[in-house]
């Protein structure tokens, strides 16, 4: 809390922006934090770039000194970065492709950590949706989701635009958020878009490592202390993504992502939504492969949203599984050769 503030209303929060390439997006997501209704002294601005090619860090500079440069080409070890920098006990991660849209979000983000026991972290439950969008980012917005198989497996971290809450969780509702815990065996995919964290409650598994692996670390510290988070009620705008096939780039990017993880840190990979979701991982290829299904939830969404974008549902839904098959069995047998390839080497030298 602020020393400075004899009501104790306002947290000092250290704001950590993991940035590369992102002069298209930083600029708006600076302005919109600076323009919240929240004390601008209680709050520091980290960027940790990746050393951008662009005009990232000149803009930047507009807004904060503190840019430190990473150079890893890996976002999460710009994160580690930000954590050890970062000078006060709550952060919050930010993408550079966030933006606040309501002026009270770092405000009401903070009140669960005033009124809750053992609160982890807190985060706007759902995303803002613009209907001037690229089609492909309305429906991500739609749906809660950048991954169909997040939807199908009920493990998304944000709620859709069809219910009021739908997500897998133990929730209980209060005024102005949703108090949640996780099931032990349903994992979700806890991201870091606006998500304000108690950092003394992951610096013991942190342990002042060079990467931090947000979605596993914090199902990890919720599960084995009993943490609670907590969802706001308000929407924050996430620009997933400008076009269809930037969209299909970044989720053949995730199935990359995801299988370097299960050989790079192997001591988290418990606390993967994927690990702990296995038949309902299966269930969802099943689900996608009848077609019925997608068409059917394409349809409930457009008739409750009269959005044109809940169609792309049915695509999107088919290319992942396509995708996600054809660059894992890639993966396997590439793997393959490769060890038997050196071992091969090692036995006849």
């Amino acid at each position: 809390m602020s020393k400075n503030n004899t009501n104790n209303l306002y947290m000092e929060i250290s704001i950590i922006i993991v940035t590369y390439n992102e002069e298209s997006n930083i600029r708006k997501c600076l302005e919109s934090i600076s323009k919240q209704n929240y004390p601008s002294n209680l709050l520091e601005i980290l960027i940790i770039d990746d050393n951008s090619t662009d005009d990232t860090v000149k803009i930047a500079k507009e807004f904060t000194n503190k840019i430190y440069f990473s150079g890893k080409k890996n976002s999460e070890v710009s994160k580690a970065i930000g954590i050890k920098k970062s000078i006060y006990k709550h952060i919050l991660f930010i993408d550079a492709d966030n933006f606040f849209i309501d002026k009270d979000t770092i405000l009401n983000l903070t009140r669960p950590f005033l009124k809750e026991k053992n609160l982890l972290c807190s985060y706007p439950y759902r995303f803002y949706l613009n209907n001037n969008d690229d089609l492909s980012n309305q429906y991500c917005s739609l749906f809660g989701i950048n991954d169909p198989f997040q939807f199908y497996t009920k493990t998304r971290d944000h709620i859709t635009h069809y219910k009021k809450f739908d997500m897998e969780v133990i929730f209980e509702e209060k005024e102005k958020y949703f108090k949640c815990n996780l099931f032990r065996n349903k994992l979700i995919t806890l991201g870091s878009i606006a998500c304000l964290l108690d950092k003394s409650k992951i610096l013991k598994i942190f342990n002042n490592r060079d990467i931090f692996v947000h979605s596993e670390i914090l199902n990890k510290v919720l599960i084995e202390n009993d943490y609670s988070f907590a969802l706001i009620k308000t929407d924050i705008y996430h620009n997933h993504c400008q076009s269809l096939k930037s969209l299909q780039k970044k989720l053949k990017r995730n199935v990359h992502y995801y299988l370097s993880k299960k050989i790079d840190r192997p001591e988290i990979n418990d606390f993967h939504w994927l690990t702990t979701n296995k038949k309902k991982f299966i269930i969802a290829i099943l689900k996608i492969c009848s077609l019925i299904i997608p068409i059917y939830d394409s349809l409930k969404m457009y008739i409750q949203t009269k959005n044109k974008s809940s169609f792309i549902h049915v695509y999107i839904s088919l290319y992942c599984l396509v995708t996600y098959s054809f660059l894992t069995i890639a993966f396997i047998l590439k793997s393959f050769i490769y060890k038997n390839f050196f071992k091969f080497f090692r036995n006849n030298i």
